[in-house]
């Protein structure tokens, strides 16, 4: 599901992580600590394609990206989420709600609404939401 080899990532010229080797299996959950600054969320926000790869190997669902076009880009992002430390989330609605809230473009109104949610919907999703909300609360 993620897959990084001797991964280096960064911004713009400067490099935040080098030589990082981590593999997540589906169903599997990981905790990631260190102190601040050591590069937990950079490591969280290069799973949503949004940090540069200056080296390595990098997948996520299948997705390379080292060479990711913007069409799939969009594609992983569809079923990959993070939900920050600032969060921004509804205190009213529960985990799950503040989750599917970003899937609401593709669940009909009507059921939207009853909060009437299908589990296909989320089966290729769940396992990645867990891994992404254990790790945002770290």
């Amino acid at each position: 599901m993620i897959k990084m080899k001797n991964l280096t990532l960064g911004y713009k010229k400067e490099k935040i992580l080098k030589d990082v080797d981590l593999k997540v299996k589906k169903g599997e959950f990981i905790g990631i600590i260190g102190p601040s600054g050591a590069g937990k969320s950079t490591l969280l926000i290069s799973i949503t394609g949004g940090i540069k790869v200056f080296d390595g190997k990098f997948e996520v669902l299948d997705f390379d990206l080292n060479n990711i076009k913007k069409k799939n880009l969009i594609k992983l992002r569809e079923q990959v989420g993070v939900i920050f430390q600032g969060y921004n989330l509804v205190d009213r609605l529960s985990v799950l709600d503040n989750v599917v809230s970003g899937m609401l473009k593709d669940i009909p109104l009507s059921r939207a609404i009853i909060k009437l949610y299908k589990k296909r919907r989320f089966k290729k999703q769940k396992s990645l939401w867990i891994l992404l909300i254990l790790l945002s609360i770290l």
